[in-house]
């Protein structure tokens, strides 16, 4: 207690940003007490149906298979475990929840002090702990029964132990980053994408030994699930089936909202009538069909896919729960925020692009893979959140450098706020019905 007590006193500005964060957090999840609803609703399904030995099935749902179509299984039985030890109340997870968002935002100060040489590294990591606590779209996350929130963090401690690896490697820290990216994986696959940036960098750097580690403590990892799909379905199924549905939907030329997780008719009767694993499948083909005989069509669709994923005129403010002041707060908050972090964080992944250090050319590959992870699929809002703390660790990196050296970095900060404004009209421009269609929401 006596250490714990030092700590806190040699650490106070974080210790404060974190036990407010954890608060509001928290209040904000007891005030609104957010209902289950569409991808909530299937996962709290899922882990109530686990808890009661049904098996892993969406029981809510009349598709055939369609557990198997959602992310998973690893947040699916997180629910399940707090589920078995507290009932069915989604209480415990809102808490749960809020202390993971803190303990998010403090591996976000940890990755920030690690990377920056400064004097003031301190204050410099607090406001990157305080930015990502209190942004709005990853605040309210806890309230809700969706995926972000663990896989978040699974992914930024993976990133923390990335760093010390390139320090100084050892097996037991390559076991580590293989298990918590992993984890991250049996939430969201295109965390894959972790783990083979991390194998290709060990691979690069002669680190062969490391390299069998991390594919041994993978492999070990994703076995269970693998057998048990190939079990049921007699399908080869490391995490689950959706690639093929949502690369459908995400890349449909008639759908009304290009890129987002709104299905066409045809696409939505097409998987109630032969469920996941046809709409999977055919998926595939349909889009395989549109990039081959359509090129043009198809990389027209990628590039407004990518301007909507950076576009600051889509805020995290159209929840359900959400109405009236609150949702016009909501907008307000998380547009300037997205703004300030987009624009700090381009600045400073370019300057990191520039540095020839591994560690830099790591943390920019991470980067890289949340936009790329998703836009070639469906670039719904939350589907950006896992590239905001590394804007906001890359943005605050570069204000660190802006305040030594105004003169020379103004001209970068210009430039990224005007591609930033200029993508964000193009966005409200091109997307306008949608963008009007959901202001509208707010009378």
């Amino acid at each position: 207690m006596a250490k714990i007590i030092s700590i806190i006193k040699r650490h106070k500005l974080i210790t404060g940003i974190i036990f407010v964060g954890l608060l509001v957090t928290l209040s904000y999840s007891f005030y609104f007490q957010v209902r289950v609803a569409v991808d909530a609703k299937a996962y709290d399904s899922i882990a109530w149906s686990l808890v009661q030995g049904t098996g892993y099935t969406e029981t809510t749902s009349s598709i055939p298979n369609s557990s198997v179509g959602r992310s998973g299984p690893g947040y699916e039985f997180f629910l399940a475990f707090w589920y078995l030890i507290f009932g069915h109340n989604l209480w415990i997870i809102w808490i749960v929840q809020s202390l993971i968002h803190a303990g998010s935002a403090l591996l976000v100060y940890l990755i920030i002090k690690q990377l920056l040489d400064d004097s003031r590294s301190e204050l410099f990591a607090s406001l990157g702990a305080g930015f990502y606590i209190f942004f709005i779209d990853l605040l309210e996350m806890p309230s809700m029964i969706l995926t972000e929130t663990l896989y978040m963090f699974l992914i930024l401690y993976g990133v923390h132990l990335s760093i010390k690896l390139w320090g100084k490697p050892t097996f037991k820290i390559t076991a580590e980053i293989a298990v918590f990216f992993t984890l991250a994986v049996l939430i969201r696959p295109q965390a894959a994408l972790l783990l083979v940036f991390t194998l290709g960098f060990l691979l690069w750097n002669r680190l062969y030994r490391h390299a069998l580690v991390l594919i041994m403590v993978t492999v070990i990892l994703m076995t269970p699930w693998t057998i048990r799909n190939y079990r049921v379905f007699n399908k080869f199924i490391p995490t689950g089936m959706q690639l093929g549905y949502n690369l459908w939907v995400g890349n449909s030329p008639d759908s009304k909202f290009v890129g987002e997780m709104v299905a066409t008719k045809e696409i939505d009767k097409y998987a109630e009538e032969y469920g996941y694993f046809a709409a999977n499948e055919r998926g595939i083909q349909e889009v395989k069909n549109l990039a081959l005989r359509h090129p043009l069509t198809f990389l027209k669709l990628q590039l407004v896919k990518t301007s909507v994923y950076f576009s600051v005129a889509r805020p995290a403010a159209f929840w359900f729960h959400l109405k009236g002041l609150s949702q016009l707060v909501t907008i307000g908050f998380s547009s300037l925020f997205a703004f300030i972090v987009f624009i700090f964080g381009l600045a400073g992944f370019w300057r990191f692009v520039k540095k020839k250090d591994i560690v830099s050319r790591m943390f920019v590959l991470f980067t890289l893979a949340a936009p790329v992870g998703v836009i070639w699929t469906i670039v719904e809002t939350r589907y950006r959140y896992q590239l905001y703390p590394f804007a906001i660790v890359l943005g605050v990196m570069f204000l660190a450098e802006f305040i030594k050296n105004k003169k020379e970095l103004s001209r970068i900060l210009l430039v990224t706020a005007m591609l930033v404004t200029a993508n964000t009209l193009f966005d409200f421009i091109h997307n306008s019905a949608r963008v009007i269609e959901r202001l509208q929401r707010l009378w």
